[in-house]
């Protein structure tokens, strides 16, 4: 069996699901506090732990997961959230003191 998960990072609360994706049916999901803004590295910490968690609670191995889907604010390019000044992510240039940009794959 095949799963999914979505992630929906927003200015206010970041949600996480797994589906199977056979069916689609939603099999668990969580919602916590953003707490924007911070650095994209503890977000994305905070991401994966909650991810293991909630594959841990169902016996599921990341092994099975098929995909993953990342919904986020702002201006994505090569893989990079470059700009989402509601969470307070920007690419620095190289003479700025600018919070680090959220790489979310690769």
């Amino acid at each position: 069996m095949s799963y999914g998960i979505g992630v929906d990072i927003g200015g206010t609360n970041i949600d996480i699901g797994i589906v199977e994706m056979g069916s689609a049916k939603i099999l668990t999901k969580t919602s916590f506090k953003t707490n924007a803004p911070r650095a994209a590295s503890e977000i994305v910490e905070q991401i994966v732990s909650e991810i293991k968690k909630l594959l841990d609670n169902l016996g599921i191995a990341f092994s099975d997961v098929e995909k993953i889907g990342i919904g986020t604010p702002g201006v994505v390019k090569n893989n990079v959230v470059s700009l989402a000044l509601n969470l307070g992510w920007s690419v620095p240039s190289a003479s700025s003191t600018q919070p680090e940009p959220a790489r979310l794959c690769g």
